[in-house]
Formats: C-alpha cells, structure tokens, sequence
C-alpha cells in the first residue's frame, strides 16, 4: 500500500478482477492495465514489446504470466525498461520449487514425488504454459538485474487480506526491484 498514493503510476499485466476494481477505485492514481485475451482488461498488452515510454510506472502488478510468455527473458527486460527508478514489481509465478531447472513444455516432465508430479500436472495442463518454473527461477530474475524478496502470503498476509484481494494463499510472492534499488521497502 506503500506505493498506492495520489503520484503512482501502476501497470497491473493480466488484470485479476478483484485486485483491479480495488485499484481502479484510487481516484488520483494513473492505473493501466492489459492483457493479450482477457476480456477485463482495458487494453491488449503483449509483455515482450510494451507500448509504453521508459521509467514510466512506479508499481507493476502481475500474477502467474511468465510461465506463458514465449520469451520471459524479453518480457523481463521490458518490465525493467518501463519500471522508474525507485519502482516495485510485485508478481506470482507458479514455481515447482523441487525441480531445479525450469523444464521447457515440450520435454516430458517425470518425477517420482507425488507432490512435484502434480503441482507440474497443474502447470502443463494450462493451455498457454511454456514452461515449468524451477528453483533456478531466482537466478533468472537475478540474471536480468532484479534484486527479489520473496513472500508467502500465508506467512506475510493476513486472512481477510487474501480473501478480500482474491488471492490464492499457496502463492510465493516475488517483491522484485532493480539492482540499484533498495529492497527493504515492503
């Protein structure tokens, strides 16, 4: 909430209803948001080539995106050129933490824990998955120039907070912000 006040500029990628109509309802903020299909979305945003001036947004808001982008690498880099200076990125990605490297779609995916099996079930069957986040998805981030926090929203997160947001409480929260940038904000 820290970054929601009368001079923020707010880019929410892949609107969720419930957090979209909260923010929507900040009259002297600059919100925009977009998406390739949703139809909730006010305009249509392609993350790997955003339309959008540099250091423009001091807060960018997305959930579980990444893994069904073609080139997340881009569409990293792209958040990084729109994000200013002192900007937060706040994200979830679902992340298969027991595998170690993000596994492409296209490989076949076999584990022996039944856990690991079908949390990566639940990831293929998504019509746009590319991939299948590992544990090398912080380096990924680091790769790029991002310094991450991570929070559960269980541990962070009061009840009444994810429930009144619509937020899934298994989710890891990514707290991204650039190299240069402090991180202690949150």
């Amino acid at each position: 909430n820290n970054y929601i006040h009368e001079k923020s500029s707010i880019l929410h990628i892949a609107p969720k209803r419930g957090l979209q109509k909260y923010l929507i309802g900040f009259e002297k903020i600059h919100y925009t948001d977009g998406d390739l299909e949703r139809p909730n979305a006010n305009m249509k945003l392609d993350v790997q080539k955003l339309p959008f001036k540099n250091n423009v947004f001091n807060l960018i808001l997305t959930s579980h995106l990444l893994f069904s982008v073609p080139n997340d690498r881009v569409a990293l880099l792209e958040y990084q050129r729109v994000l200013s200076s002192s900007g937060l990125i706040i994200m979830t990605e679902p992340i298969s933490w027991e595998i170690e490297e993000t596994i492409p779609i296209r490989q076949k995916v076999l584990h022996t824990q039944s856990e690991t099996k079908q949390e990566v079930t639940r990831i293929l069957n998504d019509r746009f998955a590319k991939r299948v986040y590992g544990g090398d998805f912080l380096h990924l981030l680091d790769q790029v120039g991002f310094e991450v926090q991570i929070k559960k929203l269980t541990t962070d997160f009061s009840p009444e907070y994810i429930e009144k947001h619509g937020l899934d409480p298994s989710v890891y929260v990514f707290i991204l912000t650039s190299d240069e940038n402090d991180t202690n904000m949150m």
